[in-house]
Parts: C-alpha cells; sequence; structure tokens
C-alpha cells in the first residue's frame, strides 16, 4: 500500500474524495482478534498450550515452535487499511472459527 495512505485530507488538498474511498481510509480492513492472537501463540508454544485446553492445539503432539503466524499478524497490522493480500483475506478477513466462537474469552469479541 502507499505510505501514509491513512492520513485524511488536509485543508490545502481540494482533491474530491468518494464517500466509498473515505470509509475505506477511516476505517481498517484489518483488526486483530483474540481468537487470531491464540491461535499465533499456541503454534509459537506448543508445549505450554498441550497442558491446558485450547481450540488451536499443535498438530502430533509437536514440540517444535512456529512463530510464522505472529510474523503473519505483525506484517498484518503494518498496514490495517490497505487491502492485503489473497493469502491474507482467507486467514484474517473473516468471522472467528466456530471453535473460537465456544471457547471462553473468545467468543463475544471476535
Amino acid at each position: 500500500g502507499e505510505k501514509g495512505s491513512s492520513a485524511v485530507l488536509s485543508q490545502k488538498d481540494t482533491t474530491p474524495m468518494s464517500p466509498q474511498e473515505r470509509m475505506r481510509l477511516s476505517n481498517p480492513k484489518y483488526v486483530l482478534r483474540e481468537w487470531m492472537m491464540v491461535e499465533a501463540y499456541s503454534k509459537a508454544s506448543p508445549s505450554t498450550v498441550s497442558s491446558s485446553p485450547s481450540i488451536f492445539k499443535p498438530a502430533a503432539k509437536s514440540t517444535q515452535s512456529d512463530e510464522s503466524l505472529i510474523h503473519g499478524l505483525f506484517e498484518l497490522i503494518l498496514n490495517p487499511y490497505d487491502e492485503g493480500t489473497e493469502e491474507q483475506d482467507k486467514k484474517y478477513y473473516r468471522r472467528a472459527p466456530d471453535a473460537a466462537t465456544m471457547a471462553g474469552g473468545t467468543a463475544f469479541m471476535s
């Protein structure tokens, strides 16, 4: 995306802006949700998560930490107003997974 794309029009700028563009620049497309964070830290620290109930258990009792989701979320929030990639849309521009809506702490604001 363009640097500074979230800036509002200055009084000196007389370029007209459509209502849709104003809305896009005022409302981020991507907002971090708790279910996203739970999934990321569950994969980053599987040994910690394996001893507690979680909706995002690591596959096959893996003890290998995977911080890729943490890095992916960091990249996402660098430009929350941008359209993002197709991969980001599939992962993050959606409702919470059904399992997350049933889990304590992630249901109401996801």
